[in-house]
């Protein structure tokens, strides 16, 4: 499952830096860079074993509450998973961009959303920092 999500992200960013390279080089927002990133990342995924899962950004909800990290509510960036339960969270990412890299509070947040302590326990997380080109994208996977 690791390999096909690489891939899948690996394929989605090519397709960002391929056909939006407008918007990244005008430094549009973090979010339309995200949202561009999961319409690619959606179409990759028709034809695979996670076709049925649910992608998601900024996807604030646990079931009809906020979603929390503590008493803080969080709004993780990107999501695969089903809606309605916390049974099958598989992947998150947070995004940054070269000119915003401070992605310290992103890894905490990531490891939380992976830890036993709290319920949503996804299976895989990174943190990605887009950058002016393709090649020196940066990808952490905690």
């Amino acid at each position: 499952m690791k390999e096909l999500l690489e891939e899948l992200i690996k394929k989605s960013l090519d397709d960002l830096y391929n056909n939006d390279i407008y918007l990244i080089d005008h430094q549009v927002s973090e979010r339309n860079l995200m949202c561009h990133f999961a319409h690619y990342f959606m179409n990759h995924m028709c034809d695979t074993a996670i076709a049925s899962y649910n992608v998601d950004c900024e996807y604030n909800r646990d079931g009809y509450e906020a979603k929390l990290i503590g008493k803080n509510r969080i709004f993780p960036d990107f999501i695969v998973h089903r809606r309605g339960t916390n049974d099958d969270n598989l992947l998150v990412i947070e995004f940054k961009t070269w000119w915003n890299v401070d992605n310290e509070n992103d890894i905490v947040k990531l490891q939380n959303m992976m830890s036993e302590r709290y319920r949503y326990q996804y299976q895989y997380a990174c943190s990605i920092i887009l950058h002016q080109d393709r090649e020196h994208v940066n990808i952490i996977y905690v």
